[in-house]
C-alpha cells in the first residue's frame, strides 16, 4: 500500500482526504494521468485505514483504470494490491484473490521481491479465509522465502516460520 498519513498511524485521515483530493484535481486539470492515479491509490488506502471499504475500492479501481494506460507494472502493482486489501477486508475474497495474484505478478516483474512477498502473504490469509489451508501455508511459506531471500528475515526466523502449522505474520508483512 501506499504511504500516507493513514497508514503512519497519524490519524489525521480528513486532512490527507482533503490533501489528495486536490492532488487528484491538479492532476487531472494538469492531464498528468499516472499522478492521478497515484493520488487515486493514496486516497483508497487512506479510505481503507478508516474502514470505509467501498468508498476504498471505487478508488482503487479508479486507480487501476488509469494504470491501464500505462506499461507500468510499479504503480498498477501497488493499486492492486491496495485494493486486494480492501476487497479482502470487505468480504469479496474472490476478488481479493484474484488481485493478490495480479500483484504478485507485478510486483515479480517490476523487480519489487519484498512487496511481493507481502503480498503472497495477503493471498495466503485469502486462501485461508476461503478454506484453503494447504494453499494458504504454501503462499506464506513462499512469501517468508522471498523475505529471507531479500535479507528481511534471518535463516533461524525462517525455519521457525517454516514449523508452523499457521505461521505468525513475521515483521516485514506487519510493518509494511
Amino acid at each position: 500500500m501506499a504511504d500516507h498519513p493513514g497508514r503512519l498511524g497519524l490519524g489525521r485521515f480528513d486532512d490527507a482526504l482533503a490533501t489528495l483530493d486536490e492532488a487528484i484535481a491538479t492532476a487531472r486539470a494538469n492531464g498528468l494521468r499516472d499522478s492521478q492515479a497515484i493520488a487515486l491509490n493514496g486516497r483508497a488506502g487512506v479510505l481503507f485505514s478508516m474502514g470505509r471499504l467501498d468508498d476504498a475500492i471505487d478508488a482503487g479501481r479508479r486507480s487501476l483504470e488509469i494504470w491501464a494506460e500505462f506499461d507500468n507494472p510499479h504503480g498498477e502493482g501497488g493499486a492492486t494490491d491496495t485494493l486486494a486489501d480492501a476487497c479482502r477486508r470487505a468480504g469479496r475474497l474472490a476478488e481479493a484473490e484474484a488481485g493478490y495474484r495480479r500483484a504478485i505478478y507485478l510486483h515479480h516483474k517490476a523487480g519489487h521481491r519484498a512487496v511481493e512477498a507481502v503480498c503472497l502473504w495477503g493471498l495466503g490469509d485469502t486462501l485461508q479465509d476461503l478454506g484453503r489451508q494447504e494453499e494458504a501455508r504454501k503462499c506464506w511459506h513462499q512469501s517468508a522465502r522471498i523475505l529471507r531471500d531479500v535479507h528481511l528475515l534471518t535463516e533461524e526466523e525462517l525455519e521457525v516460520l517454516l514449523g508452523q502449522d499457521l505461521p505468525q505474520r513475521p515483521d516485514p508483512v506487519k510493518h509494511f
